[in-house]
């Protein structure tokens, strides 16, 4: 009888462990904590880049790197315009935090852009100026 005794308390002490584990694990919600970590890192990547161009327009009497097209064309990968930009960002290059997403940019005006990432769950962050 004492045998059976133990088995309850040890799975009636399981059980509420197991509730507090997943308790603990939806009032967190870790995967949304990581996704706007990522969509931060993703804004202030991209206003960096931003400052870069301008920047960048700067240092060249007005003139914006010749790697972003002309309004009527479609958006191009930020990469293409390393090069001319990594002069003009502290650190290392932004890089997209998803490797299956890259940064896009896109002129908008003679001298506006838009800059957005093309992974899904950051649709909504655009930088435009």
């Amino acid at each position: 009888m004492q045998i059976n005794r133990q088995k309850i308390e040890l799975t009636i002490i399981a059980f509420v462990l197991f509730m507090l584990i997943l308790g603990v694990l939806f009032a967190i919600k870790p995967f949304s904590m990581f996704k706007q970590a990522r969509n931060a890192t993703r804004e202030n990547h991209m206003q960096i880049i931003m400052i870069a161009i301008y920047s960048y327009a700067v240092d060249h009497e007005g003139f914006f790197p010749d790697c972003i097209p002309e309004e009527e064309y479609k958006p191009i990968e930020i990469e293409v315009c390393r090069e001319q930009l990594e002069i003009n960002i502290s650190g290392s290059f932004p890089i997209e935090p998803d490797s299956n997403h890259k940064y896009m940019i896109e002129r908008i005006g003679k001298n506006r852009f838009r800059i957005f990432s093309t992974a899904p769950e950051a649709k909504e962050i655009v930088i435009t100026q």
